[in-house]
């Protein structure tokens, strides 16, 4: 291509290159210049410049839309690209649209339209586009759901332990249920739990949902008070998710509290003496019970301190109680840490709800190299808390976070209240074990959160979505034996 430029105005004249393709050109520029008497200069040197070509190229393809849809409806796909400049378009109707499946189709404009159909069927929707000759091809799944299941809710639950108005209740009750019934003969996915001090559950002490306590629920540590009156509800979830209506409400009381006489929050027989400072800071403890609560570990070999870190004086109310545990009253022995150095010792904390608090603990002796910090509670069993421990250079103490009704918190509630049981112990495992790192009430172990969440268009009966939510849950945390339980139903499953 040959282009003339001429201009008498002074100004620098401009060139606008023209079109080449996607492999780029070589431009040859010359110049001359010509006076007002119209005499022209000879060529300067050509110039030779690499032009390349700068559109953007298509890099990727996408598919947005529902992965399930009703029989006998349609659902709309959309159809996003994405270029090597960052920047993506939709090309929708640009693309060239297919299904493989007989019992649907798919438009131009990537409106997929369903028959009916006698069970979930699925079918892979392709999309393919090309730019500047560049082609890019992608496939979604889409289940197409039979509308003719239903699901019917589970029974309602039957509270056997505590029975109602139960008076001198444990402070560490087993809650018991009758046998879960499902009038689809469906098997039992989960169970919600509550623990409340008011009869309309507004507030709770205990909330959780929890696919391993399926009928029976061992209270955590510490989480109800001495002669209290405490109310308590339970409710099924099948293996859909479908929820039974909450049991009858069981009342019940607490017994009082003979085994800490002086109200100090501190169990009488794990009193220390006046020798005890394990703060260092030149005072007894029991002389400043308002700035730390000192007790004495079970095996009676060192004293254990717990304060109000001071990152937290605004966080924290109060420390409420403390208490060591004997590690071997405790049966679950899956991941349990070796050496647990102080045992095990808990404390309950009154904070601002919501609230991420953090106790600093301090040990009459030094803390032995390698230690990490592990927490338990029935709900969750054991695992490994270091990453929200601060281990500090004295060797003598460390300083733990922990969030109300989350991180640590093994009421899984939050409502003010942070009951945290846990101990110092080796990196290894009584019984081979893994340990699941960090911790929070939501994460790892085989606690499972409220898993609310249905199948997003149809409410009834869906392997391909409740069903392995669940499974996938419930897989990642048991072991052994568990899994092949699981393999069975889902394979019983498919047979049907």
């Amino acid at each position: 291509t040959t282009v003339t430029l001429s201009d008498s105005s002074g100004v620098q004249p401009t060139f606008t290159a023209p079109d080449v393709d996607s492999g780029g050109a070589v431009l040859t520029f010359r110049l001359t210049v010509t006076d007002n008497e119209g005499l022209q200069s000879t060529d300067t040197c050509s110039v030779n410049i690499n032009w390349v070509d700068d559109t953007p190229i298509l890099q990727d393809l996408a598919i947005n839309g529902a992965s399930s849809v009703n029989e006998e409806s349609s659902a709309d796909y959309t159809a996003i690209a994405t270029f090597s400049d960052g920047t993506t378009q939709t090309v929708t109707e640009s693309v060239n649209w297919s299904e493989d499946s007989s019992y649907s189709s798919i438009n131009a404009s990537g409106t997929l339209s369903t028959s009916e159909v006698t069970m979930d069927e699925e079918v892979n929707i392709t999309a393919g586009y090309t730019h500047n000759n560049v082609t890019e091809t992608v496939q979604k799944a889409v289940s197409i759901l039979n509308s003719s299941f239903t699901n019917l809710p589970p029974l309602k639950p039957v509270i056997d332990s505590p029975y109602e108005g139960q008076v001198e209740c444990d402070l560490q009750p087993d809650i018991a249920c009758e046998v879960f019934s499902d009038p689809d003969g469906d098997i039992q996915g989960q169970s919600q739990w509550q623990i409340s001090t008011v009869t309309d559950f507004s507030s709770t002490v205990l909330d959780v949902t929890n696919a391993e306590q399926l009928t029976e629920l061992a209270v955590p540590h510490m989480l109800l008070v001495a002669n209290t009156t405490y109310y308590l509800r339970a409710r099924f979830y099948d293996i859909y998710l479908e929820a039974s209506e909450w049991s009858d409400t069981v009342e019940f009381t607490t017994l009082v509290d003979s085994n800490d006489v002086d109200g100090n929050g501190i169990p009488d027989d794990q009193e220390v003496d006046y020798s005890v400072d394990v703060d260092g800071n030149g005072i007894s403890d029991i002389d400043e019970p308002e700035n730390i609560k000192t007790m004495q570990a079970t095996d009676g070999s060192s004293q254990i301190g717990i304060t109000i870190d001071e990152d937290s004086t605004d966080e924290i109310e109060e420390i409420e109680n403390v208490q060591a545990i004997d590690p071997t009253t405790i049966s679950d022995n899956l991941d349990r840490p070796k050496n647990l150095s102080f045992g095990l010792f808990a404390y309950r904390l009154r904070v601002t709800t919501g609230a991420t608090a953090k106790v600093k603990i301090h040990f009459s002796r030094a803390i032995p190299n390698g230690s990490r910090y592990f927490m338990y509670h029935t709900l969750r069993g054991w695992w490994d808390y270091s990453d929200y421990v601060t281990f500090h250079p004295d060797g003598k103490s460390i300083t733990v976070a922990i969030t109300d009704g989350g991180l640590g918190d093994s009421d899984g509630t939050e409502n003010g209240i942070i009951v945290d049981p846990g101990g110092l112990g080796d990196s290894g495992t009584t019984s081979g074990g893994t340990f699941i790192s960090g911790g929070g009430s939501s994460g790892g172990g085989c606690f499972i959160t409220t898993m609310q969440t249905r199948a997003t268009n149809h409410p009834a009966k869906r392997v391909s979505s409740c069903y392995q939510d669940i499974i996938l849950k419930v897989a990642t945390s048991m072991v052994g034996v568990k899994n092949i339980l699981i393999n069975l139903w889902t394979n019983t499953k498919e047979s049907i």
